[in-house]
């Protein structure tokens, strides 16, 4: 079986957030104390939310190359909808980390967001990741599409693209 990413992924070594001196004591997860956290480490926690989304985007890519659901009582299209849906939330706290952590990145945030707003959108503009009860309906052709989609690309290939652009704006404003 062939997956649609590779998974883990080698990253460049960051400093330990625990070895930086001065750097706050605590964890980075809230937004309070994420005000308070040193630089890599919030890079660090966007390249783990990358990483939970590729996870997810290779589960999809088995559940859609199977055609067999992950837990009993779904279908297969249903697992594959509810890893869409992790895979956005994955990626969106990639960006919320980012967001939050990094008040220099914010503009090129506010950019990555407005370009890909189908994705990041909320329930007026059909943003994937507003879709909640009510998915989209799928076709498949050997591979999910969205119904009426019109860049006619698959979803987990459009996932693909999406998180390698992702890890690019990580990089480009992360030290």
């Amino acid at each position: 079986m062939k997956l649609p990413v590779s998974f883990p992924r080698k990253r460049e070594s960051i400093e330990p957030y625990s070895k930086l001196k001065g750097s706050y004591g605590g964890v980075c997860r809230t937004i309070e104390s994420l005000r308070r956290c040193a630089v890599s480490e919030v890079c660090e926690n966007a390249l783990t939310k990358v990483d939970e989304a590729r996870y997810f985007l290779a589960l999809m890519g088995h559940t859609e190359e199977s055609q067999l659901p992950l837990l009993l009582g779904c279908t297969a299209k249903q697992d594959y909808a509810y890893l869409l849906s992790a895979f956005v939330g994955a990626c969106y706290g990639a960006i919320e980390y980012l967001w939050h952590g990094l008040k220099t990145s914010r503009p090129a945030v506010e950019s990555f967001r407005e370009k890909h707003r189908h994705i990041y959108g909320d329930e007026s503009n059909g943003g994937w990741r507003a879709l909640r009860e009510n998915m989209p309906n799928f076709t498949l052709k050997n591979e999910y599409y969205f119904t009426g989609e019109p860049s006619g690309k698959p979803i987990t290939k459009q996932c693909e693209d999406h998180l390698v652009e992702l890890e690019n704006l990580i990089k480009q404003n992360c030290p």
